[in-house]
């Protein structure tokens, strides 16, 4: 039997999104059960797991209140809004997204993203549970891109491959296909899991996720965590733009 996505009274056919929307979850027996709201924007996740990391609201919490955070099996629950057409096809161009990523991380040598699909009590709804390692919460660039990466490729509806990815998101451009490119065009995604355990082994997860009063200059909670923000340098923690600056400045002198 599928296990089922439990709301907690939640009502998730009033939210208005009809894209991605997601929210942590526990395990209860073979179920999962919402600690939160539905959100569709990805820099809310930081700010949640930051509060989780210090067990204190460090920023804004939207309501949520702080949980704990197991690092190691780190689960959210994806819910994709009016989702009626061509069933099978939106669940094989998501598990390709999925699949793209998780070829990255086993080629680092690290535990791949899991996926899979529960109940979901309205029809027009599907549901699914992401099972994450610590790799993303030490690193929360990977986080957001495999969130942007999920809902970019469900938005361009073709199954992607390493050899394709680039074509579709360039062809379609919908979403996150700009930052995407940058990511994959220039192995940056790549770059990040092959040198993770290098430079994030031990790390202290409140200098990843700093004090308010300690983010750099210049920079914000909401935004500072993203590929955006590693791109544009505008990361706000300044152990973790000292460990990617260097790897993103040396990929550009390479080319």
């Amino acid at each position: 039997m599928k296990a089922k996505l439990l709301t907690g009274g939640r009502n998730i056919s009033s939210l208005y999104s009809s894209d991605l929307q997601w929210a942590f979850v526990k395990k209860v027996g073979e179920d999962y059960e919402l600690i939160h709201d539905f959100y569709s924007c990805k820099d809310y996740t930081h700010e949640m797991i930051a509060n989780a990391v210090h067990k204190e609201k460090v920023t804004t919490n939207h309501g949520v209140a702080i949980f704990d955070l197991d690092i190691d099996k780190v689960q959210l629950a994806l819910l994709f809004k009016n989702i009626i057409n061509k069933p099978d096809t939106f669940k094989e161009v998501l598990y390709s997204a999925k699949n793209f990523f998780s070829s990255l991380e086993v080629k680092a040598k690290l535990p791949k993203t899991l996926i899979k699909e529960v109940s979901c009590e309205s029809k027009d709804n599907r549901a699914f549970i992401i099972t994450m390692k610590k790799h993303h919460i030490e690193s929360p660039v990977l986080l957001h891109s495999l969130l942007a990466l999920l809902r970019t490729v469900i938005l361009t509806d073709k199954i992607v491959t390493t050899d394709n990815i680039l074509e579709i998101l360039e062809s379609k451009k919908v979403k996150d296909w700009q930052v995407l490119v940058y990511l994959i065009k220039n192995n940056i995604l790549d770059t990040l899991l092959q040198k993770h355990k290098e430079f994030f082994t031990d790390i202290d997860l409140k200098e990843i996720y700093p004090l308010q009063n300690n983010i750099q200059a210049h920079t914000n909670y909401h935004s500072g965590f993203g590929p955006v923000a590693l791109q544009s340098k505008y990361l706000c923690s300044k152990v973790y733009s000292e460990k990617l600056y260097p790897l993103i400045d040396n990929l550009k002198k390479e080319k």
